[in-house]
């Protein structure tokens, strides 16, 4: 069993590598912002003496960790969730294959398992590693925060700190994978083998489970602190208490995707002028089968552009209302940035994974006789949906945080007109995000047109 699993993993190499590449990613962030605030638990009292340094002293510097735990690293788990799960999806037709050659559901569910396992905790162990390297780097920019590059953090990591680290990271990347492919014991063969070629949904139940439990734990109790926004004494207060509601909502649209995505990309892909032309015809019947199996396409995208967004709008819109410099928005968008990286590895990982299959559809174009051109223009027109639908998912969260701004703004009766933001950087990750997503489609296209059907359809 063991030469089967590191087999199939080499098999498909470009999947696993895709989700190596983005657990190692969170474990090196997540270890980094850990082993920061280990280092400031365990400083003396003379480093907080030092010229120059942020107001506040080991309390100040414990915030800005904690602040780059909460505001990029649970986001950034949530990406890593979304890739985790695509795995099961991407991986369904093999498992069904095993299962109709004679193996039993418990077998390659034993398979999925210790691969899923294997690559979680190899990740994250190369993500603690890569950390040891550059920790001192990091611990040097956070605590000279651009204002005292002359000061002094000792280094201090804790065995607990990467043992935290692997446990949260590694486990989230497990049980995101693992738990789509127990169904198979529940299932026939011969149905297996129609949701890995059709790409039928899970019931809606099922996949409304988790953002139910983030509603009811996350977004309930942020909602309430709504109640006191116009007891507020300062407009500016008001504004940054939308900031956390806000921010929420951004993770439980993406995690609400998979319910609305794919009627929404039915609907507006059901264009006039485009639906009947083939490529456009073509990909969205492509894109809407991904979606309806799995949201990760464009989940991870919005995830990284929403949350920009919302405090890009909070932050602006406060540092027209507070004293000047009493607002940083450059603490804020260096905080956020690893958040950027991460979904965008995380976007393009999950097109990368898609790559196989991506080949099998271009198999049955070229056996329709279809033109090199006409593929380049279907894989073109796949890659400009997903990045419309990202862009129109985000509409929520950007809604409901302008909702909240103008109704924290209206309580201390403070002009509309102090609503602004920031758009460069939101746009920047969008573009390059989407960017990545269109070019690696049409580049994999390239790659399958050249290589023999019979060599792609073999595999």
């Amino acid at each position: 069993m063991f030469r089967i699993a590191v087999s199939h993993i080499w098999q498909y190499r470009t999947l696993w590598a895709s989700v190596l590449l983005t657990v190692t990613s969170v474990a090196l962030f997540i270890s980094l912002c850990i082993n920061f605030m280990v280092a400031i638990l365990q400083a003396d009292a003379w480093v907080f003496e030092q010229p120059d340094i942020q107001p506040g002293g080991r309390e100040s510097y414990l915030e800005i960790g904690a602040n780059l735990l909460i505001y990029s690293g649970i986001p950034s788990l949530i990406v890593l969730g979304f890739v985790a799960i695509n795995v099961a999806y991407q991986l369904k037709r093999s498992q069904a294959l095993w299962v109709l050659a004679g193996a039993l559901p418990h077998q390659v569910v034993s398979i999925f398992a210790f691969q899923m396992m294997a690559i979680s905790l190899l990740g994250s162990i190369a993500g603690i590693g890569l950390s040891l390297v550059i920790q001192p780097s990091i611990n040097r920019l956070l605590f000279s925060w651009n204002q005292a590059p002359d000061a002094v953090l000792p280094l201090s990591y804790s065995p607990l700190g990467f043992a935290i680290t692997l446990i949260i990271v590694a486990g989230i990347s497990y049980i995101s994978g693992f738990f789509p492919v127990l169904k198979i014991q529940k299932i026939s063969a011969l149905d297996i083998r129609k949701e890995g070629v059709a790409g039928s949904s899970s019931s809606l139940w099922r996949k409304a489970v988790v953002p139910g439990a983030f509603f009811l734990f996350v977004i309930l109790p942020l909602l309430s602190t709504l109640l006191a926004i116009p007891f507020l004494p300062e407009p500016i207060y008001a504004v940054l208490a939308t900031l956390p509601l806000g921010q929420a909502v951004v993770l439980f649209t993406a995690l609400l995707a998979p319910l609305l995505l794919p009627g929404m990309m039915k609907i507006w892909t059901n264009i006039p002028l485009l639906k009947d032309w083939v490529p456009w015809h073509l990909a969205r019947h492509i894109a809407t089968t991904r979606a309806e199996t799995s949201s990760s396409t464009v989940a991870p995208l919005m995830v990284g552009v929403g949350v920009f967004l919302s405090f890009t709008l909070v932050g602006k819109t406060g540092s027209h209302l507070a004293a000047p410099g009493d607002v940083n928005l450059f603490d804020g968008t260096l905080m956020l940035t690893p958040l950027a990286f991460t979904a965008t590895v995380g976007t393009v990982a999950v097109i990368f994974m898609s790559t196989r299959q991506r080949g099998l559809d271009i198999v049955s174009l070229r056996r329709s006789s279809a033109s090199y051109r006409d593929v380049f223009l279907t894989l073109l027109c796949e890659g400009i949906i997903y990045m419309i639908s990202a862009l129109l998912l985000l509409i929520i969260p950007l809604t409901l945080q302008l909702l909240l701004l103008v109704f924290a703004l209206a309580t201390h009766e403070t002009a509309l007109t102090h609503l602004d933001a920031n758009l460069w950087v939101p746009l920047i990750i969008y573009l390059v995000g989407g960017l990545g997503v269109i070019s690696t489609i049409v580049l994999s296209g390239q790659k399958f047109w050249h290589v023999p059907i019979q060599s792609i359809a073999a595999e």
